[in-house]
């Protein structure tokens, strides 16, 4: 039987949403759609989308700030025009046309100083860039404006995962949890937080909230999976939650661990 070492296990971080994302999704079609509706002022129609996108798929983040937009453009919360900037913004940054997405943002300040997600948008579009300073410079001031927005803390939160800073990741996604306590990602983004350093039982709570809330989390039950087996040397938690992953389509760990003689 090979030793664990030997069997070569993988570790997966647990997906960082960003208002912003480029990654495919089965709700893709209705966002963009709802995207061009707000371009065009259709602020009615974008929202239609935007619920059907999270329909589809309610772990897709970019519907869910677009749809704060188009609510928020429906009830006059804020001018049209700063809406259509944004939503051009969103539609340029989908293009990956950088620099017109960031002017269209500043273009939406201009009309409304004081909107949150203006500066939560810009913040993701400099993310996307790579311009984590400006990034965290944009949430900041959307979370100065709003403190209540879960998504901008949500999002400077996976910025500074993404460097390291797992303190300072870990108070953001626990503001998130302060204001929506059923947000399972921000448990799954806290879990992996902790599990880089080293905290593994705190990371199995969050991991375990997560999936309570929603049990179809294909990578928390992988990266539960690890700390079980090789980190805590639970087998039978461990090949229990790899098989779980497998089920939802990774199966690297289970299939390396069955063939090691560690599950079955």
């Amino acid at each position: 039987m090979k030793t664990l070492r030997e069997a070569v296990i993988f570790v997966l971080s647990i997906a960082l949403s960003l208002s912003v994302c480029f990654a495919q999704s089965g709700g893709t079609q209705s966002y963009n759609v709802g995207v061009e509706y707000g371009v065009q002022g259709k602020f009615d129609k974008a929202k239609e989308q935007f619920q059907n996108a999270l329909r589809i798929d309610p772990s897709f983040g970019p519907p869910k700030q677009s749809l704060v937009i188009a609510d928020d453009a429906i009830t006059q919360q804020i001018r049209s025009q700063t809406a259509i900037h944004l939503f051009r913004a969103t539609a340029d940054a989908n293009k990956k046309q950088w620099d017109s997405a960031i002017d269209e943002c500043n273009k939406a300040i201009e009309t409304n100083s004081n909107y949150s997600e203006a500066y939560n948008l810009r913040a993701s579009i400099h993310k996307q860039r790579n311009n984590d300073a400006e990034a965290i410079k944009n949430y900041d001031k959307a979370l100065d404006l709003n403190p209540k927005n879960a998504a901008a803390y949500f999002n400077r939160g996976n910025v500074y995962s993404g460097k390291g800073h797992y303190d300072q990741a870990i108070a953001d996604y626990t503001k998130v949890l302060e204001i929506n306590p059923k947000d399972y990602e921000a448990y799954g983004n806290r879990g992996a937080a902790y599990r880089h350093k080293d905290n593994f039982n705190q990371a199995v709570t969050d991991y375990n909230k997560a999936l309570e809330i929603n049990p179809n989390l294909m990578t928390v039950h992988y990266n539960l999976g690890y700390i079980y087996m090789v980190k805590l040397g639970d087998k039978q938690k461990g090949c229990y939650h790899w098989k779980r992953a497998c089920e939802l389509g990774e199966c690297r760990n289970y299939d390396k661990a069955k063939s090691a003689g560690y599950c079955k």
